[in-house]
């Protein structure tokens, strides 16, 4: 027994790398869209607003598939269903690459959202196999900081790749790295333990898919509905801010691309100090308290972290005229709102009974899709009629 524990220490440890990898790739390719925003509006001709449909089509495409893979998550092979997304993305953004025109577009990236929706109910079921009670936080916060990553390189790669190649060549190669990666982690990443004394292995085994009266339930579970409500908020801002601050810091303040995604760099640079600081800091908070797995007991950490994001909005929108102000509000926006994600994602599984750990995640994560779906479209229109100044005030306003 001494031996296949040593094994599924080993695997462990290739699981954190494969998916950690593979949603660096995950969330790069999800970012050719947005960096490539400007040199469409040059090269086609494109308005906000049609840029807008194209964003939503992703968001609702997502939010479909993100739930529906948390619900069936216990009857998927969650490292397959994670490289197939990875791989059916990279498709989509090859044919991105080859296609022209606002309805093509957009079809393609509803089917790039689709498949990138596979990413993370596989993530979440993993953490659930491989991961004992007290590590949740912990090793969610670390993974999540992998799309942070991915974000923070994907000003710098995307703009700078597009500024020497153009966008055609740009999602095509983004493309090509997604297919890569996508054909070696079936070989990194192993669906559970193999030991029956894992924390996890009952977990694992149990192989049936929440019934529909069990996922009505959820829904009428108090925490669920106001994690919910949160999610919906704070994706609200943080796509808000993803989607459109490139645009929003070159046309409202005024900046050249290079310096708009310095500023974007230091948007996702917090996210990553965010994620992990509210993902460690929470576990240890409840260990003082020595308390386990309570979602009741993340909800003042989480309301810092939203006045946080309120006061870092007012400061970019209303009084940052300078560099050091507008990095530092970006920052702050960055740590408090991937930070509040990261807690309402652990506190959707501590909500929920074990066997619901999936369905839970999925019914909190559709309404957060719903806010990045009001971050498309809703606030694409909002500038185009209101100008940027009223699209910041409604961020504010939902901050």
């Amino acid at each position: 027994m001494e031996a296949v524990t040593q094994r599924d220490k080993i695997n462990k440890r290739w699981v954190f790398f494969g998916t950690f990898f593979g949603y660096v790739v995950y969330t790069l390719s999800r970012r050719s869209f947005t960096y490539s925003m400007p040199a469409l509006m040059d090269d086609l001709h494109l308005e906000k607003s049609q840029l807008g449909v194209i964003t939503s089509a992703w968001s609702l495409a997502y939010g479909i598939a993100k739930f529906a893979g948390g619900v069936l998550s216990d009857r998927l092979s969650p490292g397959w269903f994670y490289a197939l997304g990875l791989a059916a993305s990279g498709l989509s953004c090859m044919l991105f690459s080859m296609s022209n025109g606002v309805a093509a577009f957009a079809s393609l990236w509803f089917i790039s959202g689709v498949f990138q929706g596979f990413g993370w109910p596989a993530i979440t079921q993993l953490v659930n196999n491989w991961c004992g009670g007290m590590e949740l936080a912990s090793w969610w916060s670390a993974l999540s900081s992998a799309g942070n990553i991915g974000l923070t390189l994907a000003p710098f790669v995307i703009t700078n790749l597009v500024a020497m190649y153009g966008w055609r060549v740009t999602f095509f190669g983004m493309g090509c790295l997604s297919l890569a990666v996508s054909a070696l982690l079936p070989f990194v990443i192993s669906d559970a333990p193999v030991s029956p004394l894992s924390p996890r292995s009952e977990r694992s085994k149990r192989g049936a898919s929440p019934s529909r009266a069990s996922v009505l339930e959820l829904c009428r579970n108090r925490m669920i509905l106001l994690v919910s409500l949160a999610y919906f908020l704070v994706s609200l801002i943080k796509e808000g801010w993803s989607n459109w601050g490139l645009l929003y810091l070159i046309q409202s303040k005024q900046l050249e691309s290079g310096v708009a995604g310095s500023i974007m760099f230091l948007f996702e640079a917090g996210g990553i100090c965010g994620s992990l600081v509210t993902g460690f800091a929470s576990d240890y908070a409840l260990k003082l308290m020595n308390v386990e797995g309570s979602a009741v007991a993340r909800i003042p950490l989480t309301f810092l972290a939203a006045l946080w994001a309120f006061l870092a909005y007012v400061l970019l929108h209303w009084f940052a005229n300078s560099l050091i102000l507008l990095y530092v509000s970006a920052f702050s926006i960055g740590c408090s709102a991937y930070g509040i994600i990261c807690l309402l994602g652990v506190m959707s599984l501590e909500a929920a009974p074990r066997s619901l750990a999936g369905a839970a995640h999925a019914v909190t994560a559709l309404a957060g899709q719903m806010g990045g779906l009001s971050a498309g479209f809703p606030l694409g229109w909002m500038a185009t009629h209101y100008q940027w100044y009223g699209a910041g005030n409604v961020l504010i306003l939902t901050a």
